[in-house]
């Protein structure tokens, strides 16, 4: 079907730079008297359809943003080695568990004061606010139900209750994972966000990895990533809770943090932790990314990274340089 109209809307709003794709989107549409499904009406797409890049020419031309500025935001996937990938926040991703999808998640300090949907709300693993030392909220916490992208405003759930209430906060966020949330933000924006005051192995072993590859180990050390669909299917939301998800986070720095700063050689890493690794140290989206999985299977005893892997060690010692002498 055929846009019912490509005009620019009415009340033009300027995206932001730490801003969401469909965090604006939603602004857009509330500022001028409709909800998102007015956007798909205009775009002549159904209500409930997930705006993707393919839209992005239309969305540019609706809302009078850059389509650069959404391809940045919005997943690309394309197939490498057999494996689906994103390409997001110009980074490569699993396609399967990095991204929230529908169902999303913020923090309500953060809107309170700014009114404003912060990208890095839509990943997975990244589930709190480091400004505000509180877990991200994913709930209206009058009706329970998940934060639906199609919802009448920023700060109002389906429900038409508000989300965000004087006087009302969310559980505080322990440090293991505000150090890592910390820790994402400077690595999909360093010029924005300083690097977290981590203890030197750990910010050694983090030091030019990818966040998916980061993100790959660290749910290594929490009980490899079928943790994530454990979890979910022992939640009592119809979802993947974020204060679950900050459980997970927590498990998993505890663990990476305390296996960068021993000598030992010995792990009490889970075997279906030690398969992920095994899988990233050859099929990892970095060099980087491959090099500190094998570094782990290195210093693990009864598991060796695969042939491919030791090459690579053998020419590329700078990428360990760090970590033996740390």
């Amino acid at each position: 079907m055929a846009p019912v109209d490509l005009q620019p809307l009415p009340v033009v709003v300027s995206p932001r730079e730490f801003e969401s794709a469909s965090g604006f989107i939603l602004r857009a549409a509330r500022s001028n008297g409709m909800r998102t499904s007015g956007i798909h009406a205009a775009l002549g797409l159904p209500a409930r359809r997930t705006l993707g890049r393919s839209e992005i020419p239309l969305l540019a031309g609706l809302t009078q943003a850059s389509p650069s500025w959404f391809e940045w935001r919005m997943p690309d996937i394309v197939w490498r080695d057999g494996y689906r990938e994103l390409r997001l926040f110009g980074q490569a991703w699993n396609a399967d568990w990095s991204l929230r999808r529908s169902r999303q998640q913020m923090c309500h300090e953060c809107l309170r004061s700014e009114g404003l949907s912060q990208y890095v709300w839509d990943l997975t693993l990244y589930c709190a606010c480091p400004d505000h030392g509180i877990l991200l909220q994913d709930h209206c916490g009058h009706c329970g139900q998940s934060l639906q992208v199609n919802r009448p405003s920023w700060d109002v759930c389906n429900c038409r209750h508000y989300l965000v209430t004087v006087g009302s906060r969310p559980p505080a966020a322990s440090q293991e994972v505000l150090d890592w949330c910390r820790w994402i933000s400077h690595a999909l924006n360093p010029a924005e966000h300083p690097s977290p005051h981590l203890p030197r192995p750990l910010a050694n072993f983090l030091s030019g990895m990818s966040v998916d590859g980061a993100s790959r180990i660290l749910l290594a050390f929490a009980g490899g990533t079928r943790v994530l669909s454990s979890t979910r299917q022992h939640a009592v939301q119809p979802w993947l809770p974020t204060a679950a998800i900050a459980e997970i986070v927590h498990q998993g720095m505890r663990q990476l943090t305390a296996f960068t700063q021993t000598n030992s050689q010995s792990s009490a890493l889970p075997v279906v932790g030690v398969e992920d690794i095994l899988r990233m140290a050859a099929l990892g989206h970095t060099e980087v990314d491959r090099a500190r999985a094998a570094w782990v299977l290195r210093r693990l005893k009864g598991h060796r990274a695969p042939l491919r892997r030791h090459r690579d060690l053998d020419v590329q010692p700078d990428l360990f340089s760090d970590l033996e002498t740390a």
